[in-house]
């Protein structure tokens, strides 16, 4: 990652992004990013807490669940770890499924299928969101509940979501590039996030 760091040092780089928690990240310091690299993040670090719960409030029951994940996709993998020491809290058992790409989508639907989980879960990713409506057709039927961690994915097909709206967070993205053009430095830009996570439902 340093010398990744060190390659961007003669580029601006303005982004909307989903970071860990925790180092290594190329924005080491969220108030202070440092270099020629700011932008905004979704990640919250209560989300997949609230998410997990939000999931057991409406299946009071709920034992197990399936997650979505995308091997491919970093910041889901990430997510994916956070959540599966999330559940160990509330003694929730979670069946991860990898759906990296379009080969991956029948498999991982008949999985899910076989498995007949309590709820649904699914990380934002490209083949995930791609597949967003098959997905929720599955979920209803087999009867449960699924659920996304932003609002675009449950508007294509998904019950409900718990999250920052990645939409909101891009549209932040021309004030940087506004505070920039007239002279303000990245490195004093802190990296945002967004205000607060909320729950939406279909």
């Amino acid at each position: 990652m340093r010398a990744v760091r060190e390659a961007l040092t003669a580029r601006l780089h303005i982004g909307a992004q989903r970071l860990r928690r925790h180092p290594p990240t190329l924005c080491f310091r969220l108030a202070r990013p440092s270099g020629n690299l700011t932008g905004v993040t979704v990640a919250q670090t209560d989300t997949v807490t609230k998410l997990l719960q939000l999931m057991r409030d409406v299946v009071p029951a709920l034992r197990d669940a399936c997650v979505i994940w995308s091997a491919v996709n970093p910041g889901t993998e990430f997510t994916l770890r956070d959540m599966k020491a999330a559940a160990q809290g509330i003694k929730l058992s979670l069946l991860p499924v990898a759906m990296s790409s379009a080969t991956d989508v029948d498999p991982a639907l008949a999985s899910i299928a076989r498995a007949r989980p309590g709820a649904l879960i699914v990380l934002p990713a490209a083949v995930p969101a791609a597949n967003a409506e098959r997905i929720g057709e599955l979920a209803i039927q087999l009867r449960i509940p699924s659920i996304a961690a932003n609002k675009a994915l449950m508007e294509r097909g998904l019950l409900m979501s718990y999250g920052a709206d990645p939409r909101d967070v891009a549209r932040r993205i021309p004030g940087y590039v506004d505070r920039i053009v007239k002279g303000a430095k990245p490195a004093d830009m802190p990296v945002e996030r967004p205000p607060s996570a909320s729950s939406q439902s279909t």
